[in-house]
């Protein structure tokens, strides 16, 4: 068997031994995400944003809708948006009736960034 054929021969092998890498990294990738989502993103909207943005819908903004659906592109959307306003401290507003501290919107702002791959 000549060189050409060898990697004629290999190359279907090698395509399909990449594609199961690339399967198995983005599994563990979604993975993670699903984790950092449940773990930091979910626990601060359920604490500091549903009050208002999920009966009422201030603004327009159904968190609890982004919560269930967490992959859906509008739900991404929204996270992104809660993040920056977390980050600026333009939500909560300061007359909430709960406040997050510096860490606890840091950790929101890493976590929904993490979170962004579900």
């Amino acid at each position: 068997m000549n060189t050409s054929t060898q990697i004629l021969t290999l190359a279907p092998l090698l395509i399909l031994a990449t594609l199961r890498v690339e399967a198995v990294d983005l599994a563990a990738l979604k993975a993670d995400a699903e984790i950092t989502f449940r773990e930091g993103v979910k626990p601060f909207v359920t604490n500091y944003c549903i009050r208002c943005h999920a009966p009422r819908l201030e603004a327009g903004i159904n968190l609890k809708s982004a919560l269930k659906n967490p992959g859906n592109t509008s739900s991404f959307i929204i996270r992104k948006k809660a993040v920056a306003n977390a980050k600026t401290h333009k939500m909560p507003p300061i007359d909430a009736a709960k406040i997050p501290t510096e860490k606890e919107r840091q950790q929101f702002s890493s976590s929904g960034s993490a979170a962004s791959n579900t």
